[in-house]
C-alpha cells in the first residue's frame, strides 16, 4: 500500500497543481489585494517548510523531534499538506513570464515536489513511528500522536 502510495504521489500532486493553478489565476485578476496576502503566507509556509528539512537533513528526524517536542509530527503533518498549494500560490500568482503561469506548466512543477514531500513523509514517520506506528522509538499502542 505504502508503494502505491508514493507512486500516485506524482500523478495526484500534477492533477491537483493543474486545477488548483487554473482556478487560482482566473480568481486573482479578480482579488490582487487578496492574492497579495496569499502570497505572503505561501512564502511563510515555504520558509518553515525549508527549515525544516534543513533541520531534518542535518540532525535527524529524531533529534529534530527531541527538540520541538511533541507536537512536532503534527506540525510536520500540516506543513505536508500545506506545501503544494503554497508551492502553486508563488509559481501561479508570481511569475513574470506568462507561460509560467499556465496550469500545465505548474502541474510540471508540482508533481516532482509532491513525489518529495511523500517520500519525506515517509522517513520521519517510519523514523519515530515504526513501520506499523507502534516500533519506532515514539510509537505507542494509542496512535502516532502519544
Amino acid at each position: 500500500m505504502d508503494m502505491l502510495t508514493i507512486c500516485l504521489s506524482v500523478p495526484a500532486s500534477f492533477v491537483g497543481g493543474v486545477i488548483y493553478a487554473a482556478v487560482l489565476v482566473a480568481l486573482a485578476d479578480k482579488w490582487e489585494r487578496t492574492a497579495r496576502l496569499i502570497v505572503w503566507a505561501s512564502l511563510a509556509v515555504l520558509g518553515l517548510v525549508v527549515l525544516e528539512l534543513a533541520s531534518v537533513a542535518l540532525f535527524g528526524p529524531l533529534a529534530v523531534r527531541a527538540a520541538v517536542g511533541r507536537r512536532y509530527f503534527g506540525v510536520r503533518c500540516a506543513l505536508f499538506l500545506m506545501t503544494l498549494p503554497s508551492l502553486v500560490n508563488l509559481v501561479a500568482l508570481q511569475a513574470r513570464a506568462r507561460f509560467l503561469r499556465h496550469p500545465l506548466v505548474v502541474g510540471v512543477v508540482c508533481a516532482p515536489v509532491g513525489l518529495f514531500i511523500c517520500l519525506m513523509q515517509y522517513r520521519v514517520a517510519e523514523t519515530l513511528y515504526g513501520v506499523d506506528g507502534m516500533g519506532g522509538p515514539y510509537g505507542t499502542a494509542e496512535g502516532l500522536f502519544d
